[in-house]
C-alpha cells in the first residue's frame, strides 16, 4: 500500500516513528507521520552506527570533565587523519586547535569547548575545505585584550558550515570569517561577550570574503555589533562580497546591529552585492559611542548592489550623544561621495523595512549618497518621546526619513510617521547641495512637524526636486519648502491643524500643481522664489500671503482678495460665472492685500 493511501484504509491502525496512524487520518498528517520516519532511521543511524567511525577526544586521552585540559587530545584527534568527530562532554583547552580539511565535528549538543586562558581562539579552521562543525558549545572564560580572537575561526578557506553552535564569552568574535569562500553561518546562539576589546561583534565577515550566508542566527553578545561585514580600515583595500544577512535575530549591542562597512579605492565605485533581509534588530543603544547605535548600517562607496529589505528595527539610538554619523534605526552612507568616481555601481535599494519605537534619531537616514539610492515601500514610525528629551537632546530630534547631502534618491510608497516634535520627511543640503530627489505614492502623519520639510545650511540648494503624490495628515503645517530649484510639487494633499498650511522659502523654478493646502494662511511665501508658480489646478482653503519676489500664484476665488499679500500678476479666477460679472482679478501692485483690477466682464 502506498503511503498516500493509508487515510483511505478502513483497517489500518499502526505507529510510524512517534506518530500515531489510524483511520481516516488526513494524507498531510500520514506524509509527515512518514517523514517522522526516516528522522527517526537518522537519528538511529548516527547514534548507533556512525559512532564506530566517529573520532572522539576520549580516544586520545581527553579527561572530558571541563578542568583537566584536553588541549592535547584534541589536537591529536584532528590530526589522526579521520573526517568525523564527535564531542560529547566538556574539554578545557588553553590553546588554538586546528581543524582538518573535509571534516565534520559534531557537537550532538552536549559537547563543548572551554577556554579559559586568556587570547586564545578555539577553533581554527585554516586553508582548509569542506568543514562542518556542528551543534557545539564553545565558550571563554577570561578576556583578553586583543583583537582576532574568536570561538571559530574560518580563514582562507571554502566550503565550511558552522551549524547549530552556541558561542559565548569570546572577547572578539563569535564566528569569525577571513578571506573565506562559500561559508554557511546559520541556526547558532551567540551569548554574552567578555572585555572590552573594539569592534566586537557576534559574527565578524572580514577582507575579500565572498558568498557567504549569515542566517536565522541570535546575536546577543552584549558587545559592540551583532554581525560586522566589513573591509578593515574601510579603504577599499579588501571587498567583501556577495554575503547574505537574512533571518537573524539580533540585540542588546552598543553600536550596531549589522554593520555593513566596505570602501573603495579613492575615486571609485564598486558593487559588493550584500543581501541584509528579514532581520529583527532591536535595543541597539549607542551607549559608549557617542554617534552610534543604529540598527542597521551601512556605509562606504562598496555598496553597489546593497539590498536591505524586509527588516524589522526597533528602538535604537537610546543612548546616543550626536549626529556626526548618522544615528538612525537604518542609515545609508557615503555611497559615492567622492567627486570624479569611476566604476558603474548599481544603487542600493532599501525597501519593505519596518522601524519603530526610536526614541531618538531619524527612522532612515539617506546621508552623503551621491551616487543613487532607491527606497521601496518602508515604514517608519518615531515614538512620541522623540521629541529631545532623550540623552542627545534637541540634537537628536529625528524624522521618519531624513535626505541628507545625497543625489539621485527615488522614494516610492511607503508611509513614515513621526509622533513626535518634528517631520516625518526631511530633506537636508547641510554641507552640499543635493540634486535630482523624488517622492511618489507616499503617505505621512505627525504629531506636530510639517509632513514634508526640506531646508539647507549657506547657500546650497536642492535642484530637481520632484513630488509627484505625497497624502496623509500633519498636526503641524502640511509642507515647507527651502531652497529647492527647478522642482515639481505635485498631488501634494496632506491634511494640516497648523496655522500655516505651505511655506514657501527661497524657492525657485518649482511647480505647484493639484495640491490642497488649508489652514488660517494657506499658502506663505518668503524670500526669492522667482520662477515658481501655483496654478489654478491648486485647491488653497485660506489667505494667501505671497510675501516673497518672483512667484505667481492662480486660484478661484468670488471677489477680490481683502486680506492676505498679493504678487504682481497673481490671479484669482471668479468660481461664479454670471453674465456682467468679472471674469476674474489680477494684482497690479504687490502690497497687502495688493491693488486688484477686474479682468473684464462676462
Amino acid at each position: 500500500m502506498a503511503i498516500s493511501d493509508y487515510n483511505r484504509s478502513a483497517a489500518l491502525n499502526l505507529l510510524l516513528g512517534s506518530i500515531a496512524i489510524g483511520p481516516g487520518m488526513e494524507r498531510e498528517k500520514v506524509n509527515n507521520a512518514f517523514q517522522q520516519v526516516l528522522a527517526d532511521l537518522a537519528a538511529f543511524y548516527e547514534d548507533e552506527f556512525s559512532n564506530a567511525a566517529a573520532e572522539t577526544p576520549e580516544k586520545y586521552g581527553a579527561v572530558g570533565d571541563g578542568v583537566a585540559n584536553d588541549t592535547g587530545a584534541l589536537t591529536a584527534m584532528y590530526a589522526s587523519g579521520a573526517k568525523y568527530f564527535v564531542l560529547r562532554n566538556t574539554y578545557k583547552i588553553s590553546g588554538t586547535v586546528a581543524v582538518p580539511t573535509g571534516s565534520i565535528t559534531d557537537g550532538r549538543g552536549s559537547g563543548k569547548i572551554l577556554v579559559s586562558t586568556a587570547n586564545v581562539t578555539a577553533l581554527n579552521i585554516a586553508s582548509v575545505t569542506g568543514v562542518t562543525i556542528r551543534n557545539l558549545q564553545l565558550q571563554s572564560t577570561v578576556a583578553g585584550a586583543l583583537a582576532n580572537v574568536s570561538g571559530i575561526t574560518i580563514d582562507q578557506s571554502t566550503y565550511c558550515d558552522i551549524i547549530g553552535c552556541t558561542i559565548t564569552g569570546f572577547q572578539w568574535a563569535g564566528v569569525l570569517v577571513a578571506d573565506a569562500s562559500y561559508v554557511r553561518v546559520v541556526g547558532n546562539s551567540f551569548g554574552t561577550m567578555l572585555g572590552t576589546v573594539a569592534d566586537a561583534s557576534d559574527i565578524h565577515v572580514y577582507y575579500d570574503s565572498d558568498n557567504v550566508l549569515v542566517a536565522d542566527n541570535f546575536c546577543f553578545g552584549a558587545r559592540t555589533v551583532g554581525i560586522n561585514i566589513q573591509d578593515p580600515g574601510g579603504a577599499g583595500t579588501y571587498l567583501p562580497r556577495q554575503v547574505t544577512v537574512r533571518n537573524n535575530i539580533i540585540g542588546a549591542h552598543t553600536v550596531f546591529g549589522i554593520n555593513v562597512y566596505v570602501g573603495s579605492p579613492v575615486g571609485t565605485v564598486r558593487n559588493s552585492d550584500i543581501i541584509v533581509e528579514g532581520n529583527f534588530v532591536e535595543g541597539i543603544t549607542g551607549a559608549g559611542n557617542t554617534s552610534n547605535g543604529m540598527g542597521i548600517y551601512c556605509v562606504g562607496n562598496g555598496l553597489g548592489g546593497l539590498r536591505v529589505v524586509n527588516n524589522r528595527v526597533k528602538n535604537c539610538c537610546t543612548a546616543t550623544l550626536d549626529r556626526t554619523n548618522g544615528p538612525a534605526g537604518i542609515t545609508i552612507s557615503g555611497f559615492g561621495q567622492t567627486a570624479g568616481l569611476t566604476g558603474t555601481a548599481v544603487s542600493p535599494i532599501v525597501s519593505g523595512n519596518n522601524v519603530d519605537g526610536m526614541t531618538q534619531g531619524d527612522g532612515i537616514l539617506i546621508v552623503s549618497c551621491l551616487n543613487g539610492v532607491t527606497l521601496g515601500a518602508n515604514n517608519a514610525t518615531l515614538a512620541s518621546s522623540n521629541n529631545g528629551s532623550g540623552a542627545g537632546g534637541a540634537t537628536l530630534v529625528g524624522q521618519a526619513l531624513r535626505i541628507q547631502n545625497s543625489n539621485l534618491v527615488n522614494v516610492t510608497g511607503g508611509f513614515y510617521t513621526n509622533a513626535g516634535s518634528s517631520d516625518a520627511i526631511f530633506v537636508f543640503a547641510s554641507d552640499a547641495s543635493n540634486t535630482d530627489i523624488s517622492l511618489t505614492n507616499i503617505q505621512v502623519k505627525t504629531a506636530t512637524g510639517f509632513g514634508l520639510r526640506t531646508s539647507r545650511n549657506s547657500t546650497y540648494t536642492i535642484t530637481r526636486f520632484n513630488v509627484n503624490g505625497i497624502t496623509g495628515t500633519s498636526g503641524g503645517g502640511a509642507i515647507q519648502t527651502d531652497a529647492v530649484v527647478d522642482g515639481t510639487i505635485n498631488g501634494f494633499v496632506v491634511a494640516s491643524a497648523g496655522s500655516t498650511a505651505a511655506d514657501i522659502e527661497r524657492t525657485t523654478a518649482t511647480s505647484f500643481s493639484n495640491c490642497r493646502f488649508s489652514g488660517t494662511t494657506a499658502v506663505l511665501t518668503v524670500g526669492t522664489c522667482t520662477g515658481s508658480t501655483m496654478d489654478k489646478s491648486n485647491i488653497l482653503t485660506g489667505l494667501v500671503s505671497n510675501s516673497g519676489t518672483g512667484m505667481l500664484i492662480e486660484r478661484y476665488g468670488t471677489a477680490a482678495p481683502v486680506a492676505g499679500t498679493g504678487a504682481n500678476g497673481d490671479f484669482v479666477k471668479n468660481s461664479v460665472s454670471t453674465v456682467g460679472q468679472p471674469k476674474g482679478w489680477e494684482c497690479t501692485v504687490a502690497a497687502t492685500p495688493g491693488t486688484w483690477v477686474s479682468i473684464g466682464n462676462l
